[in-house]
């Protein structure tokens, strides 16, 4: 569910969306499902753009504290993948046998509609298919899963995060958060995903 009340006054980027929502169309992924495979890739084309607030969502989330302004970032985005992964999903389009047709069909949609989306309307065609290029290439950032009390731990520094933020955080200063559910088995999963 959206909370609406922790949107106002905040610019939203809802790329990630809008571009997960073709591959739905196109190729019957789940709309979660489009989320883990593109969001990672966004947050690595964006990240000069949203360099501040990954360093923010990173430290506030994932407990990254330590290194240069890029290792945090290249860390949060790592986590943000990785936590995806331990939740049985796939964050690159090649595994889902997704490849250029689809980027290049993505792209003349996005320029067919004049579209930019992203808090600062800077996702056109273009962005979004260097986007979904880097969701498809292999990307080293991934390191074995460190089991679930890592896992887990994490997990409840994100949910408090989050009712920190619907309770008395200020919009500006934290943003947009959503959560979408994936059913797997009949046993839900909660995606956290964190728009900077």
């Amino acid at each position: 569910a959206l909370n609406g009340f922790i949107a106002m006054g905040v610019s939203q980027d809802w790329a990630t969306h809008m571009i997960g929502h073709e591959i739905t169309a196109l190729h019957g992924l789940t709309h979660g499902h489009t989320l883990a495979i593109v969001l990672p890739a966004t947050l690595q084309v964006l990240r000069e753009a949203k360099g501040d607030k990954l360093v923010q969502y990173g430290e506030r989330v994932w407990g990254i504290t330590s290194g240069t302004k890029e290792e945090r970032i290249d860390e949060a985005i790592r986590c943000t993948e990785q936590f995806f992964r331990s939740l049985g999903l796939t964050t690159r389009l090649h595994e889902e046998n997704i490849g250029q047709e689809t980027i290049l069909e993505i792209e003349r949609r996005f320029n067919e509609r004049g579209v930019k989306y992203g808090e600062n309307g800077n996702v056109t065609g273009a962005v979004a298919r260097k986007i979904l290029e880097t969701a498809t290439s292999q990307r080293s950032m991934m390191q074995p899963w460190n089991g679930p009390v890592t896992f887990i731990r994490k997990v409840y520094r994100a949910v408090f995060y989050c009712s920190i933020v619907s309770c008395i955080g200020t919009p500006k200063q934290y943003g947009n958060i959503l959560f979408d559910i994936k059913m797997t088995s009949f046993k839900p999963k909660i995606i956290l995903i964190c728009f900077l």
